[in-house]
């Protein structure tokens, strides 16, 4: 692990809320962290880059139009991940028209070491599901942030498995919260079987203000509270950004300090105004792709539902005819 004094002295100073165009974006200074960073300090910059990538996989598996900034960096891109979609749909056909288990099949290969492992599952469950018609309860996104965090917990120093621990007990709260909003059963949405995750699915928001990660929930729950949805991603954001201040208070030159000066430059970017008309207008579009989010969020939970009643009443049926 490297230390980073020169170019930790030389990079400018990001403030909170200053949305307005800084000297450095977050693809300029993670190409000056490779060519400076030791081989273990890069693997840490791409394993954060891997959540860009997992965006652009979503996309492309549901067929949405790609956009991607010149500002942000990939680790895999939208053309290998492409190949993975391609290449994945073309060895699950060859196996579902094989006449025989022994029958040599016919598909392009992935190479190895390119694709992390739990991309390359979550492509098949997804194209798999698809395929069969699954209706899951759950979100897919939610899906692969899962798996994505587990291949960091097993792959990442201790800052990024405390950071992504941090990302997805957030998501988890402000599910748990939604569900309860719209008296959606929390369980079928709230993946994972750590203590917090049991008490969120139950409910018990009394049982959770004693445990570590109360301070956050209790925070969450109350940025919830904001209606306007811009204004609480906004809030959401300001906390992530205390505390990552908090992390390198006394620490501002090792790669831990790097990784939250990305972070922080992912915050900004993500908020920039150019100028005053311009970041009128961009708020205008910020909002506008929150309640669009949000919307296609409330429309999948409702067809998560009926297709489970549907499956429920069929169940039921099933059991009368057997009387």
């Amino acid at each position: 692990m490297a230390d980073y004094y020169t170019l930790g002295a030389q990079l400018p100073t990001l403030k909170q809320g200053d949305y307005r165009a800084h000297q450095l974006t977050s693809r300029e200074f993670v190409e000056l962290l490779m060519e400076q960073g030791s081989k273990s300090d890069r693997k840490q910059v791409g394993l954060l880059l891997l959540r860009e990538d997992n965006t652009l996989l979503l996309q492309i598996l549901r067929g949405e139009e790609v956009v991607v900034p010149q500002h942000k960096m990939y680790v895999l891109g939208e053309d290998k991940l492409r190949f993975l979609v391609e290449a994945t749909k073309q060895r699950l056909e060859a196996e579902r028209n094989a006449v025989t288990e022994y029958q040599e099949l016919e598909y392009p290969r992935l190479p190895k070491y390119v694709y992390p492992q739990y991309m390359e599952e979550f492509v098949v469950r997804y194209l798999t599901e698809q395929h069969d018609g699954v209706a899951q309860p759950f979100f897919y996104a939610d899906l692969l942030l899962m798996s994505y965090a587990k291949h960091v917990q097993r792959e990442g120093n201790s800052f990024l498995r405390r950071w992504f621990k941090l990302e997805q007990d957030i998501a988890a709260t402000l599910t748990a919260v939604t569900a309860d909003k719209f008296k959606l059963d929390r369980k079928l949405y709230i993946l994972g079987d750590s203590p917090l995750y049991k008490l969120l699915q139950a409910g018990d928001w009394n049982e959770i203000s004693y445990i570590p990660e109360g301070e956050l929930v209790g925070a969450m729950r109350r940025i919830a509270e904001e209606d306007n949805l811009a204004v609480r991603e906004q809030k959401i954001d300001d906390y992530k950004w205390r505390l990552l201040d908090e992390e390198i208070f006394t620490d501002i030159f090792s790669i831990n300090a790097m990784l939250v000066y990305l972070l922080k430059l992912q915050i900004l970017e993500r908020w920039e105004k150019l100028d005053k008309v311009q970041g009128e207008q961009q708020f205008r579009e910020i909002v506008s792709s929150l309640n669009r989010d949000f919307k296609q969020e409330m429309d999948d939970f409702k067809k998560s539902l009926k297709s489970h009643a549907k499956a429920k009443r069929v169940r039921q049926n099933s059991g009368e005819d057997s009387k």
